[in-house]
């Protein structure tokens, strides 16, 4: 059976998926929780959505700030669909997708995680292969990646970094190449595994925030209460961990 993009109501409201769970989870997430929420005194911020998904996180930047001028990254085709989807439904002007991953380096790559079948659960695609290629319905495909770098000339009021473990080689090319002292908030998916982003890794990543003048807190996601009952066993395998990192300028 292929692909099924379906629709459900949240509190009254449309939104597209292709796995009912993971966006129960998202928008309970996103809308309930206020798990990307920040404050700005820009009336039209410039926001930077890595690792858009379904774009629940893109109307939710919307509804908080109308006229916000988004730019939203996604490489799984199926999320794709579902994000245009969602958007046109929701009727939300000023945001541009890119169709690619974001690493520090441009060109092609593989995506490893669920695209076949007709509800795939892709909220683990990773170009990390330890993050993305977990339990038995896996597989990979080769997408566009594109450097973030190559997107910031002007102040960037908000990023949201959700890319399935690649955020310190996106923060690092940031950092070097003098992008990041562009960047007023952060907000960070840190993603762990045993085999993937050590403890020391986490330690470079505040390293680089802190080095760049940003003021930071973080905290651990409990992200094993979030997956589904077939990645059990590969979460006892691998220790999957998702540390939160929100780091903000004291002055810009």
């Amino acid at each position: 059976m292929g692909l099924e993009i379906r629709s459900h109501s949240i509190d009254g409201e449309i939104f597209f998926h292709c796995s009912l769970p993971s966006l129960i989870h998202i928008y309970e997430q996103i809308f309930k929780d206020g798990e990307y929420r920040f404050s700005t005194d820009a009336p039209a911020p410039y926001i930077i959505d890595c690792g858009a998904h379904y774009g629940l996180s893109t109307i939710y930047f919307k509804r908080e700030y109308p006229e916000a001028s988004i730019i939203a990254f996604e490489p799984d085709v199926n999320n794709i669909e579902v994000f245009k989807k969602n958007i046109r439904a929701h009727h939300l002007a000023g945001v541009k997708l890119v169709e690619a991953a974001i690493s520090d380096f441009s060109g092609e790559g593989k995506l490893f995680g669920e695209f076949d079948g007709s509800s795939p659960d892709s909220q683990g695609n990773s170009l990390m292969q330890s993050w993305g290629a977990r339990g038995n319905v896996t597989s990979s495909r080769r997408v566009k990646v594109v450097r973030l770098s190559d997107y910031i000339e002007d102040t960037v009021d908000f990023i949201k970094l959700n890319v399935e473990g690649s955020e310190l080689s996106v923060i690092q090319d940031l950092h070097r190449r003098g992008k990041l002292s562009r960047v007023k908030q952060i907000y960070i998916q840190f993603h762990q595994t045993d085999s993937l982003n050590s403890d020391d890794q986490y330690m470079d990543l505040l390293s680089v925030l802190s080095e760049s003048g940003f003021d930071f807190s973080y905290n651990t996601m409990d992200i094993r209460q979030y997956l589904p009952d077939y990645l059990e066993e590969w979460a006892g395998r691998s220790n999957p961990k998702c540390r939160i990192v929100r780091a903000m300028r004291a002055t810009f």
